[in-house]
C-alpha cells in the first residue's frame, strides 16, 4: 500500500490566506464610497488624500510593525493591526469633519501595515514542498556550487 501523499500547504497556510483575503476585502469594499462621503462633508478638493494618506502610512508602519513583531511576537502584532483596522471601519460614519476623516484614514492606514508584515507564509508551507520549490528555482550560482536549502 502506498503512503499517502503529504500536502504541500498546511491548514494554517490556508487559514492565513483566508484571513488575508477577508482583511483586504474589508477595507477595499469601503473604498468606492469614501469619495462621496468626503464630498458630502465639503472636502471635494481632498479626495486625493483618501488613498495617499492610507498608502503612505501603511508603508511607513511596515518597518515598525516588523520590529515589533520580532520583539513581541508575530501573532500579537497581527491581532493588534487587525483589531485596530476593524475598529477604524466603524468610525467612518462618525468622522463628520474633513480633518477627522483624514486623521481616521491616517490611523487606518498605519494599522493596515501591521497584518501583512507580521505574517510570513513560508512558515506554513510543508518542509518537503519548500525543498522542492527551492530545488526547482533557477540559481544564479555557477553550476558547480552547492545550494544550501532551508530546513
Amino acid at each position: 500500500m502506498a503512503a499517502p501523499a503529504s500536502r504541500p500547504y498546511s491548514t494554517g497556510f490556508w487559514l492565513m490566506c483566508l484571513s488575508s483575503f477577508l482583511f483586504f476585502l474589508s477595507f477595499n469594499l469601503l473604498l468606492p464610497e469614501l469619495p462621496d462621503h468626503l464630498a458630502r462633508m465639503g472636502g471635494d478638493e481632498y479626495k486625493g488624500y483618501i488613498i495617499a494618506l492610507f498608502t503612505l502610512t501603511a508603508a511607513i508602519s511596515r518597518p515598525y510593525s516588523g520590529k515589533l513583531a520580532d520583539t513581541v511576537g508575530r501573532i500579537p502584532v497581527m491581532v493588534l493591526g487587525s483589531l485596530v483596522c476593524f475598529v477604524c471601519g466603524f468610525f467612518y460614519p462618525w468622522a463628520i469633519t474633513v480633518t477627522g476623516f483624514l486623521t481616521l484614514r491616517l490611523v487606518h492606514g498605519f494599522s493596515t501595515g501591521f497584518k501583512p508584515t507580521s505574517r510570513s507564509p513560508s512558515r506554513l508551507v510543508n518542509r518537503r514542498a519548500r525543498w522542492s520549490i527551492t530545488q526547482s528555482t533557477p540559481s544564479a550560482k555557477p553550476s558547480g556550487a552547492r545550494r544550501v536549502v532551508p530546513a
